[in-house]
């Protein structure tokens, strides 16, 4: 994940989420491109799993 080697769209994970950027929908796609229809919901299960990290972290 951190070279792009092996992924068939050939990113790295630093391509969808670093620093404040976090595009989870297509970072699961470079996962499982095949299964696009997962995408969203997971991608909304990240975005309330890091909403819940960062207020635990107050």
């Amino acid at each position: 994940m951190l070279t792009g080697e092996g992924f068939a769209n050939k990113h790295k994970l630093s391509d969808y989420i670093i620093g404040n950027k976090a595009d989870y929908f297509n970072a699961r796609k470079m996962v499982n491109s095949a299964d696009s229809a997962s995408c969203q919901p997971i991608a909304d299960i990240a975005v309330l799993f890091e909403e819940m990290l960062i207020e635990a972290k107050r």
